[in-house]
């Protein structure tokens, strides 16, 4: 039998593009930067970051998602500059069953000083996106899975991303996903003619803080939108402590709730999330997970509210 009948699992991503197609974090402000490239220069120091998620705990096989950050700021004055730049690296793996997507971006930045309080930011994400199969899941015995190349399809990816924000308040608006590659490879005879569809991520948020700094406040949403699909929306709130604990709490609408805490110490964090699952998947997984590390090169005393110009970076 032809193995574009047998090729279990790989219809999974394959059915037109009426699903969602790129990954989910639920911290998703810790790795702004993995959702739109325009987050790259927000920072004032080198920042690196690295996560893991792991979702639907319980199902054999279940979507696990990895990502590893850097960037850089270049030529930033404050008190001088208009603009400045970033350049950066993002890596990523996402695994659903027996289908594994790896992606490799490199980054630009750039930000522009509207006001004395306002800025704006455009970036681009250039890389490459490798599909392919590990037949081992399957136990091996699928001779549609058998004489596969270890990577099935390569594609070139692109993603645009803006940024307005100030210290306060911050909307950001990034698309993944442009070049609308086609889902199918190995001279035609895998996958289906559906191509990926281009995915917007919207946040927004603003920063509250105390007269005295000691506490502040950060309201957010997430809405994630594909084409031919519904929107999903992410509604956070995160609490903070001298900018060094943080506690929230998620509301995925019709799917999930979700409890977070992170910690700072020296320009080291660490971010956990537990996800509990509202919707009738439940019943075969009722919790997703997440853990995520950063480390910033600005010095401990530089920690404060200097670090950034923008609210979501307060870790």
């Amino acid at each position: 039998m032809k193995k574009a009948k047998l090729i279990t699992g790989f219809v999974l991503m394959c059915f037109a593009g009426y699903s969602q197609q790129t990954a989910q974090f639920s911290h998703y402000l810790f790795n702004e930067y993995g959702l739109n490239p325009a987050y790259g220069g927000t920072t004032n120091c080198l920042d690196a970051r690295m996560g893991y998620r792991q979702q639907w705990v319980g199902f054999p096989n279940a979507p696990q998602t990895f990502f590893m950050s850097v960037q850089n700021t270049f030529g930033k004055d404050r008190f001088v500059q208009k603009g400045w730049h970033s350049v950066g690296l993002y890596a990523e793996q996402d695994r659903n069953e027996i289908i594994k997507s790896q992606q490799l971006f490199l980054s630009y930045a750039y930000h522009l000083r509207l006001t004395h309080k306002w800025y704006a930011s455009a970036g681009l994400f250039a890389g490459l996106r490798i599909e392919s199969v590990t037949a081992a899941i399957a136990g091996g015995n699928d001779p549609a899975l058998q004489g596969l190349p270890a990577n099935l399809l390569h594609y070139p990816e692109f993603a645009l991303g803006g940024r307005i924000y100030n210290k306060h308040t911050f909307l950001s608006i990034g698309v993944k996903q442009l070049y609308k590659n086609n889902l199918r490879g190995g001279g035609g005879q895998i996958g289906t003619p559906s191509k990926l569809t281009p995915h917007f991520n919207i946040i927004a948020g603003k920063k509250i803080e105390s007269s005295k700094y000691y506490y502040s406040y950060l309201p957010s949403i997430h809405i994630k939108y594909g084409w031919a699909m519904p929107p999903a929306v992410d509604a956070s709130f995160m609490f903070f402590m001298k900018k060094k604990l943080g506690l929230g709490l998620t509301y995925r609408y019709n799917d999930a709730i979700v409890g977070m805490v992170q910690y700072t110490w020296k320009g080291l964090t660490i971010a956990l999330a537990y996800e509990y699952v509202l919707s009738k998947i439940r019943a075969g997984a009722s919790q997703s997970r997440e853990i995520m590390l950063g480390w910033s090169s600005c010095p401990p005393d530089a920690l404060g509210k200097d670090k950034a110009s923008c609210p979501a970076y307060d870790f």
